[in-house]
C-alpha cells in the first residue's frame, strides 16, 4: 500500500521521467538482449495512464528490433528496396587498408555495412564502442560491381545522448 502510494506520487510529480520498472520487465522482449534503458524507453513510449500497450510494443519490436527468426524478413525488405529503421547497438571500425569505415549491425548479422561520413563525424562514440540507437538502412548497388549490393546507414538517432530523441522516427530528416 505504501509503495503504491509512493509510486503514484512519483508518477504524478515526475511524469516525464518516471518509468514503471515492473512494466519494463513485462515488455516481452523474448530472446532479444537489450539494455534496461531501451526497455524503459519502450514502456514510456507505449504506456498511457499506467496501461502498457503490449500489442504495440510487439509490433514495434517486430519492425525495429528483430529477433533471430526475423532477420531474413528484414534483410529481404532491404533487398526489395525498402528503407528499414532498426534499433540496435551499432558500432563502426576503421579499415585503413580499404580506406573506409565499416558499420556493424549485430541484430541483422551484418558486419560489413557502410555508413555516411557525417553520421560518424556527428556520433564519434560509434568509433569507441556500441551505441544504441535507430539507424535508417538502405540497400544500394555497389558502384564498382553492379551485381553486388551494399547496406548503408544514411541516418542515425542515438539513444545514448543527453537530448531525448525518438530513435525510430520514420520521418527522419535527410542529411
Amino acid at each position: 500500500m505504501v509503495n503504491e502510494s509512493l509510486d503514484a506520487l512519483i508518477s504524478e510529480r515526475f511524469p516525464d521521467v518516471c518509468v514503471d520498472k515492473q512494466a519494463a520487465r513485462e515488455v516481452g522482449i523474448g530472446e532479444r538482449a537489450i539494455p534496461a534503458f531501451v526497455a524503459d524507453w519502450l514502456v514510456s513510449r507505449y504506456s498511457q495512464t499506467g496501461v502498457l500497450d503490449k500489442e504495440r510494443i510487439q509490433d514495434f519490436l517486430a519492425n525495429h528490433l528483430p529477433d533471430k527468426q526475423q532477420v531474413n524478413l528484414l534483410r529481404n525488405r532491404l533487398l526489395e528496396g525498402e528503407q528499414v529503421t532498426i534499433l540496435d547497438a551499432y558500432s563502426v571500425e576503421v579499415d585503413l587498408q580499404r580506406g573506409r569505415r565499416v558499420l556493424k549491425i549485430p541484430s541483422l548479422d551484418i558486419f560489413d555495412a557502410f555508413v555516411a561520413d557525417e553520421i560518424v563525424e556527428s556520433n564519434n562514440l560509434l568509433l569507441v564502442g556500441s551505441v544504441w540507437g535507430g539507424g535508417r538502412l538502405v540497400c544500394r548497388r555497389d558502384p564498382d560491381a553492379p551485381e553486388r549490393r551494399q547496406i548503408w546507414m544514411d541516418d542515425f538517432r542515438p539513444m545514448q545522448t543527453s537530448v531525448p530523441t525518438d530513435p525510430c522516427d520514420t520521418n527522419m530528416a535527410r542529411r
